[in-house]
Parts: structure tokens; C-alpha cells; sequence
């Protein structure tokens, strides 16, 4: 996985030059295609002085073979199928036709220092392979203990059997399909073709949004009622980050996720997620887990506070202004 982040470095910093001679798989073309389907053109699928990259597949994969040893100025056509994903005619015969306006190659750099010095903030080409090697190590812990904590809740969760309001479980249901109404509106389809997308059908959805909403219903109950017995600590510096996690996960400043808060009244809500998210905490440092890194390689990795730096800066005096 580092040589892959290295690769796309690299062909990030790659020179292309424009080459006199047929082209080869990894030269880049700049070509003109129209395609037919059943005698009518696809004016969607018309393109001028596209840069392509032989051997991408990225129209179809009979391109690719049709585009090797062909030379600047060559014209041609050839029949395939178009790709299944493709809008209203996928999966359907078409005919491309083809220009070759020129071919270029391109030229990789070598994986060295001046590599490293030119691409990236360090001096050796080992210092980078570092970096990257940690930023992935990172991401993989990050991801993994975001699951180990759904794990955790859930089995947590499962010791435990409550009865369920049925008007929660309703509400929660609904708003659940409606968030699927709102996700089609924005990428201006309907809820049906979405949910095709994600190969399911719309009773096939409405069950597991009961299902979901069911689950969701008792995490609440339970988290709000184990809440009141370990009284976890609730700080405003608690509010403050989960407005920046929200604006964050919403793409806006958060400014503005305080004023819709304020607007609407919703710090109640939000309240109640701090401290369920707290609760929860205390759920995962209750838990026996086996394996995983340790508190040293976390607080390398910036995942955990090094408990001597922050005592430090405890007694780190303070100057009365």
C-alpha cells in the first residue's frame, strides 16, 4: 500500500512529452470519439481532444486493444458493448468511431531524494516512505477502532432486552425513509432508482429501516439510562467539538452549525448525544479486548495523550495577565 501511494505520486510529477511513433499501453492520447447506437448518435458520448491513457479501460476495453500501435492522425471504428452502468442505453451495441490526434509518453521519476525533496516536505526518499507508511498505519487503527467500538455496543447492547415505545420506533422509521427521500433529491433521482442502486427495493428498505430504527430506539434507551448512573462529565469544550464534528461531516463552518442549533433549539439533542457518545466511552474502557496496538505505538501514532506530556503541562504555571 505505500508502493501504491507512491506510484500515484509519481505519476502526479510525471512529464509527458509528445512522442513521433505508434502509441503503446501507458502512453497517453489525445483522440475525438463519437459513438452510435442503433444508427442514432450519442451526443452524450461525444468527445473532442480527450486525453486518454491506453490501457485505462476507462470506454471500453476493446479501446485499448484498437488504440495500440495506432499513430497520430489514424482513424478507425470498431463495435462493442457500452458499459452496463451506462445511462439509458447500458449494456447496449454501439459503434465507436475514432481519431488519433496525437501520442504522448509519459515519463515517470525515479523514487529518489530529489523525488521526495520536489513531491513532499522531506529530504529523503526514506523519510517519505516513512510518513506515508505511518499515515496509513493511522488510518487503518482509526478504522478499526471505530468498529471495535460498534462491536463493543453491540454486544453490550444484546445483554440487555427492553421493551421498545412503539411511537419511537415509528418516529425513528420515518425518518429514516425520509433521509432517503432527501439523498435522492440531492443527487436529483428517485428514491426507487437510488435505492437500485444499492440493490435494494423499496420493501426490501423499509424493512431494514425498522429494522435499524429498532436498534437504534434501544441504544438510546439504554445509553440514556446508563447515563444516569455513571454521570459522565460534560464539559463546553464537549459542545464546541461536537460542532466542529458536525461541520465537518457536513461541509460547512461551524458557525453556522451554531446558529441552525440556536435557530432551532436542537442543544438539548446535541447535549444528549455528548453524553450518550461518553457513555459509550465508558462502555469500551469497561471492556476486555485482546490484541491490538499499544498505548505506546497509539500515542506515536497521535491516536492517544502521552500522559507525561499532559502532566507537564498541568504544572505548567500560569502567567496572571
Amino acid at each position: 500500500e505505500v508502493d501504491q501511494q507512491l506510484e500515484s505520486m509519481r505519476e502526479r510529477f510525471a512529464e509527458v512529452d509528445e512522442v513521433e511513433r505508434a502509441a503503446e499501453v501507458g502512453d497517453l492520447v489525445t483522440l475525438d470519439l463519437e459513438v452510435e447506437v442503433g444508427g442514432s448518435k450519442l451526443d452524450d458520448a461525444t468527445v473532442e481532444d480527450a486525453l486518454y491513457e491506453v490501457g485505462s479501460q476507462g470506454v471500453t476495453p476493446k479501446l485499448d486493444d484498437e488504440l495500440v500501435g495506432r499513430e497520430a492522425g489514424d482513424t478507425f471504428t470498431y463495435e462493442d458493448e457500452l458499459p452496463e452502468e451506462y445511462p439509458d442505453h447500458g449494456g447496449e451495441a454501439a459503434v465507436f468511431h475514432v481519431t488519433v490526434k496525437d501520442v504522448r509518453e509519459k515519463t515517470l521519476p525515479a523514487l529518489d531524494d530529489d523525488f521526495a525533496t520536489s513531491a513532499s516536505e522531506f529530504d529523503t526518499i526514506e523519510e517519505l516512505r516513512a510518513d506515508l507508511e505511518r499515515s496509513l498505519t493511522r488510518r487503518k487503527v482509526e478504522q478499526a477502532q471505530h468498529e471495535l467500538r460498534g462491536r463493543i455496543l453491540e454486544a453490550y447492547l444484546a445483554r440487555v432486552d427492553v421493551p421498545l415505545p412503539s411511537a419511537m420506533v415509528e418516529a425513528e422509521t420515518a425518518n429514516r425513509l425520509h433521509e432517503v427521500e432527501h439523498q435522492a433529491e440531492r443527487f436529483g433521482m428517485s428514491p426507487e432508482d437510488l435505492l437500485a442502486a444499492q440493490g435494494l427495493s423499496s420493501e426490501e428498505h423499509e424493512e431494514q429501516a425498522a429494522t435499524q430504527a429498532r436498534s437504534s430506539v434501544k441504544a438510546q434507551l439504554v445509553l440514556d439510562a446508563l447515563a444516569t448512573k455513571i454521570e459522565p462529565d460534560l464539559a463546553p469544550a464537549d459542545i464546541d467539538q461536537e460542532i466542529v464534528r458536525h461541520a465537518q461531516a457536513n461541509g460547512v463552518a461551524p458557525d453556522e452549525i451554531a446558529r441552525i442549533i440556536q435557530e432551532q433549539g436542537s442543544l438539548p439533542a446535541l447535549i444528549g448525544d455528548i453524553v450518550r457518545r461518553k457513555t459509550i466511552d465508558a462502555i469500551v474502557a469497561a471492556a476486555d479486548i485482546e490484541g491490538g496496538p499499544s498505548d505506546e505505538e497509539l500515542i506515536e501514532l497521535g491516536l492517544r495523550e502521552d500522559p507525561s506530556v499532559a502532566a507537564d503541562d498541568d504544572d505548567t504555571p500560569t502567567s496572571a495577565g
